[in-house]
């Protein structure tokens, strides 16, 4: 029987290696170009201020952008992206973090708006950017340009590759396809993959990254429409697919990430729980009591994770919890979903290499 007490347990310990992890603030980027007007909240002390041309900018920050306004990062890397007016992103995390250093950019999470990617060659290993969805939608990349944007009128994504390939990943209905160079592919609602289509009005769209060599913008605002009619005129066709399972495979991104990672660090992130002071204990444990009544007072009737059946050993795509969360996210942001939206906010951004324990915690919670 799954308890209050069990629950609780469950979410120290994500916390507790969360707080570990996110004790020292990860040098991501900074900002090579500006214009307009664009905001940067900090994770490390949540203030929020404008930013400036070659300000950094680090693990967990959220970057934003206004109306006519654009921006442009530089990544560890070498890669780069370039943020749409009205869009909004937020670095997850990054890829091979380790004692002996950082490289790459791993998850970014692309709230609203869009980005224009260029992805500095890997030719092997898990992708070396992830782009994220709010609905469980992923897009890894080696080596590539491409375009994600959100329409602002529906919940469409888009994704348009120019150069190398991408692979769309839902997770939340354990469903992959690659989209290669010149194609592009629509998730229709944020969660129904499709047929990559070379679409007439993508030859409209502006690549251009670059200041010195012109405007900014996409120009995917102008042919709005034009868009919108050709996608009516091919759905039937392009949604006629066969789902194509990854998440058990050895495509899934994130058994690959853990795999690599698995092979660099030399310290597992349990020894490095074990640091922890009980006077941190003491505090995680209170704002998890302060959170979890919260969320009661809110939402009374927010579901409970059940265990399916007691031999059942993947409880977790069957439980009450998982009907509400995708079952295909991180067992975190998952558990999150059970318990509201504060929780899921507050475990989304936990860092990669907690994942393994958290699906060791949540495994032993239903077992």
């Amino acid at each position: 029987m799954i308890t209050m007490t069990k629950i609780s347990a469950f979410l120290l310990s994500l916390l507790v290696l969360s707080s570990l992890q996110g004790a020292e603030s990860v040098f991501v980027g900074s900002f090579r170009y500006i214009k307009g007007e664009v905001t940067i909240e900090s994770k490390k002390d949540k203030s929020t201020q404008y930013a400036l041309k070659d300000m950094q900018f680090f693990e967990g920050d959220k970057i934003s952008t206004n109306l006519n306004s654009f921006a442009i990062l530089n990544f560890q890397d070498g890669s780069t992206i370039k943020m749409d007016q009205n869009s909004e992103i937020t670095i997850v995390s990054l890829l091979g973090k380790s004692e002996k250093g950082h490289f790459g950019v791993s998850r970014i999470l692309l709230g609203i708006g869009g980005v224009m990617v260029e992805v500095v060659k890997r030719f092997t290993g898990p992708p070396s950017v992830e782009i994220d969805t709010t609905k469980g939608m992923a897009f890894g990349v080696r080596g590539t340009k491409f375009y994600t944007f959100i329409e602002s009128d529906s919940e469409d994504i888009w994704t348009l590759v120019l150069e190398g390939q991408v692979q769309a990943f839902d997770f939340a209905h354990d469903d992959n396809e690659i989209v290669q160079a010149g194609t592009s592919i629509v998730v229709v609602d944020g969660d129904r993959l499709t047929i990559p289509q070379e679409y007439e009005w993508v030859k409209k769209v502006s690549w251009n990254n670059d200041p010195a060599k012109g405007d900014l913008d996409s120009g995917i605002g102008a042919i709005a429409q034009e868009r919108r009619s050709e996608l009516l005129q091919l759905l039937k066709t392009i949604l006629n697919r066969k789902r194509k399972p990854f998440i058990n495979s050895e495509v899934n991104p994130r058994r690959m990430r853990d795999r690599e990672m698995r092979q660099i660090n030399e310290t597992t992130t349990e020894e490095n729980s074990g640091a922890t002071s009980q006077s941190m204990q003491q505090g995680i444990t209170a704002k998890i009591k302060e959170t979890l009544q919260k969320i009661s007072e809110k939402n009374p009737n927010a579901p409970k994770p059940i265990p399916a059946s007691e031999k059942d050993g993947n409880r977790l795509a069957q439980d009450t919890c998982s009907k509400v969360a995708p079952s295909g996210f991180p067992c975190i942001v998952r558990m999150g979903y059970c318990f509201g939206e504060e929780i899921s906010a507050a475990l989304f951004y936990t860092p990669v290499s907690v994942y393994n324990v958290c699906v060791r915690i949540i495994n032993g919670i239903f077992l």
